[in-house]
């Protein structure tokens, strides 16, 4: 859709204790679905669609405890209602619990539009884990996922083919309905909303400190602007060219600005409401906005799409972009602040004053990490040097100063892990000296290096002792720890000798287990042993003579049995 103009108000309307307006309760046409309360019955209320001209239908009627939330849809007379430890399901006639079973606290939690599919984000009661529960509204569970740390949002897609989620520590995530990860994202903020596309492919996230950005089918941040507050409530068009959002400002919690972004993550309307609102929803097309006020006042807004595209901000983008890439770099965030500078660069090419201050900014950050990497490195701690040179590489990839100083780096470091390597050997840690060496080489430049040799060393002196372990107890008669010492050897340094060893020891092992059998009168087991020995070796004398001796004594063994039991019977 073009870039918006205005926004024009239709109605405004007051319903007393009507819950606030869901994400998909607004339609193409302007109609709203809003949970409207009967005046004369307690806890009673009516699914009301409300017209673009202002006329109203009654859909259904339920009737629910207190919620924490509701949510409803435009195109569905289902719906669901959440309490802190409760999820009502209303579908039909009826109404249900969703996981009944189970004591557990809800988080959140989204229907689609369709009324068809739902999730729901969930805790046990002492809020130790977190799941994630996707299911039907006839209340079927169809999956479950556990999540690590405390999850916070989520939202279902239009059509219910995708859900994500989001969680305390930034992280978010999307699955699809078959319960398969199409995409993990890692950002700092902690997450408070969430919405997305009709398809559930691309989606928005708004964050406790103001963070709104958009994350596409790939998994990659499409774009981010910073408001000032907490980012509590979030709407998406149905193709995501156009993200509504809800900011709870510090200095007055009691009031919500508005703000409608673009597909470029510009701000091209804004507006300071008068009443706290708590909820908002964005039509598919983009055309209608509707808001939901505490005090249960609905407001319904048609979107004036301009004819030139969004205005240019200029000076103003290169500015913000500035701050914040400030900001971030303060805080010890090189990589964020460069790749706010690199997203401002695009956001108008044709702002030559804004570029050339956002290059200037983007140069300094660069020159300053520069030198700090070469003090770390002459420090001695490699791996600050190597973090910061990749960074800076990462922004300049013909930078030959700066891939230069990463190999020399990464040599440092791959040195300093071969000699805590080498210590560790000596002391007989093994697994460490292994771990160390492995990290050793992935650190060091491509290529043939010393930590290659020191590894492949340490295996071949580990094999040796095990097989010299292996000599003894196989001497003693040890057949299982001889054995097992063997694999171990096999499997620091393979050769071919071994593994003959590790047959015959194999096979000796299993002969002696058959011969116990057969000796202790076992003889079913017996043959089973024998038959082993022979798939190995079918060349085993005493396996094949032993195991002629165990078939016919099991069968005269059998038969015995027969006969006295026909005796019995006379």
């Amino acid at each position: 859709m073009a870039a918006i103009r205005t926004l024009n108000l239709i109605w405004e309307r007051r319903f007393r204790g009507a819950y606030p307006l869901s994400r998909y309760a607004l339609d193409d046409e302007g109609t709203v679905a809003l949970a409207i309360p009967r005046p004369l019955e307690a806890r009673a209320f009516d699914l009301t669609r409300l017209r673009h001209d202002g006329s109203a239908e009654v859909r259904a009627g339920f009737a629910v405890e207190t919620l924490v939330k509701l949510e409803t849809s435009t195109v569905s007379n289902s719906l669901i209602g959440m309490t802190a430890d409760d999820l009502y399901l209303f579908h039909g006639a009826s109404k249900i619990r969703f996981m009944p079973e189970k004591r557990i606290n809800f988080l959140d939690s989204g229907m689609s539009g369709t009324g068809t599919a739902l999730a729901a984000l969930f805790s046990d009661i002492a809020g130790a884990s977190f799941a994630l529960a996707f299911g039907e509204i006839g209340g079927g569970v169809v999956w479950l996922k556990e999540i690590d740390g405390l999850a916070s949002a989520l939202t279902v897609s239009r059509d219910g083919s995708r859900v994500a989620f989001g969680a305390e520590a930034g992280t978010l995530w999307l699955m699809d309905a078959g319960r398969r990860e199409i995409w993990e994202f890692a950002q700092e903020s902690p997450i408070r909303a969430m919405a997305c596309s009709s398809d559930g492919l691309q989606v928005a996230y708004g964050t406790s400190d103001g963070r709104v950005g958009l994350i596409d089918e790939e998994g990659a941040r499409r774009w981010e602007t910073r408001l000032p507050g907490e980012a509590f409530a979030i709407a998406l068009s149905g193709n995501a060219e156009l993200c509504a959002v809800l900011c709870r400002r510090p200095e007055d919690p009691s009031t919500a600005h508005i703000y409608l972004i673009d597909a470029t993550g510009t701000i091209c309307w804004d507006y300071d409401a008068e009443k706290r609102l708590l909820g908002l929803a964005i039509s598919p097309d983009g055309r209608h906005l509707a808001t939901g006020a505490r005090d249960g006042t609905t407001t319904l807004y048609e979107a004036v799409p301009g004819k030139g595209g969004a205005v240019r901000r200029g000076n103003a983008q290169a500015g913000s972009a500035l701050e914040q890439a400030e900001t971030l770099h303060k805080a010890g965030s090189l990589a964020l602040a460069l790749l706010k500078l690199r997203e401002a660069l695009d956001l108008d090419p044709a702002d030559c004053a804004g570029c050339d201050r956002i290059i200037a900014a983007r140069d300094g950050y660069f020159q300053e990490a520069f030198v700090e990497a070469q003090n770390q490195m002459a420090k001695g701690c490699y791996v600050q040097a190597i973090s910061l040179l990749g960074t800076l590489l990462h922004e300049e990839p013909l930078h030959i100063e700066t891939a230069q100083a990463l190999r020399e780096a990464r040599a440092k470091r791959s040195e300093e892990l071969i000699l805590q390597a080498k210590s560790r050997g000596a002391e007989g840690n093994i697994g460490s000296a292994e771990q160390l060496l492995r990290e050793a080489i992935a650190v060091a430049p491509p290529g043939p290096t010393t930590a290659r040799t020191e590894l492949a060393s340490l295996f071949a002196d580990h094999a040796a002792a095990a097989d010299a372990e292996a000599d003894c107890l196989l001497a003693r008669g040890d057949l299982n720890t001889g054995l097992a010492a063997l694999e171990r050897a096999q499997s620091a340094a393979a050769n071919p000798q071994r593994a003959l060893k590790i047959i015959q020891a194999q096979t000796a092992m299993e002969f002696a287990a058959g011969m116990t059998a057969y000796n202790e009168k076992r003889y079913s087991e017996a043959v089973f042993q024998f038959k082993k020995v022979l798939a190995r070796d079918p060349g085993h004398a005493e396996a094949k003579r032993y195991l002629n001796f165990s078939q016919k004594f099991a069968q005269d063994s059998t038969t015995e049995t027969l006969a006295d039991r026909f005796s019995r019977l006379e």
